[in-house]
């Protein structure tokens, strides 16, 4: 893994929601793309860590959506 993917793998860990999430993710792209870095997306952990958060985000929703119904 290279720094700039280290880096980007902690701004997605640091979000605290979807949004800054993707916001990190969307950056680190045009950086990867713009600045020469040009990893392969499908190697990249900076993705796949995306993806990971998203999936959690996702389920804590789910989650809370299924909480509140049951209290109705």
């Amino acid at each position: 893994m290279t720094k700039f993917e280290t880096i980007g793998v902690n701004y997605q860990y640091e979000a605290r929601n979807k949004y800054e999430a993707n916001k990190s993710f969307e950056y680190s792209c045009k950086v990867c793309c713009e600045k020469g870095m040009h990893l392969e997306c499908d190697r990249c952990a900076i993705a796949h860590t995306h993806s990971l958060i998203i999936a959690y985000f996702d389920d804590r929703r789910v989650r809370k959506e299924a909480e509140d119904a049951s209290h109705k």
